[in-house]
């Protein structure tokens, strides 16, 4: 079984000015970023078979590039309302939302038994919150307030597979996707 995920990956400027901020507090667990990724479609498990169709539909989707922004940085909270992960949010847009959407609906058609997330907020997951000190959480939020203003083009999105380690998830890219046959077929006037 393979735990399969669509994401958009980032470049190495971003993943270094993103790390480099970055504190020693109690408890916070920054992580890889090489790791560093905005999950568009999370698949869950699914068998080599469901795989090969899912990678071989993933081949359709049609997108014109993407421009996100980073723009502050906000603590997600556990279902028990614990600080759970320090996230770099991106700003919402209309392009980003068809992607996601647009490989949902695919993926949805074809294999409807699967349970794909309906709720997206687009970030990038930068450090693992255990059992912090919320106070200094929120201090370094409000020194990082206006540190991260970004933008940057995407014209692919990737297919991953992610195994949980003791050490955390890694992370294997299986297969990119990008818009360039889709527009040099012409088809960019269309969209």
């Amino acid at each position: 079984m393979l735990r399969l995920f669509t994401a958009l990956d980032f470049t190495k400027k971003i993943s270094s000015q993103l790390f480099d901020i970055k504190k020693e507090m109690y408890e916070v667990r920054w992580l890889n970023p090489q790791t560093y990724h905005c999950t568009l479609v999370y698949f869950g498990e699914v068998n080599v078979y469901l795989y090969r169709q899912i990678k071989q539909q993933l081949k359709y989707i049609h997108f014109r590039p993407i421009t996100i922004r980073l723009n502050k940085f906000e603590v997600f909270y556990s279902e028990t309302n614990k600080p759970h992960v320090l996230v770099a949010l991106i700003e919402p847009n209309k392009a980003l939302f068809e992607l996601q959407g647009e490989i949902n609906a695919t993926i949805s058609m074809f294999h409807p038994n699967l349970k794909l997330q309906n709720r997206f907020r687009p970030h990038i997951s930068i450090a693992r919150l255990l059992n912090c000190n919320k106070n200094e959480v929120q201090d370094w939020l409000n020194e990082h307030e206006n540190s991260i203003d970004e933008s940057i083009e995407i014209g692919q999105f990737s297919l991953f597979s992610t195994r949980p380690t003791a050490s955390g998830s890694v992370f294997t890219k299986m297969d990119s996707y990008d818009m360039t046959s889709f527009y040099l077929n012409g088809l960019s006037d269309t969209y």
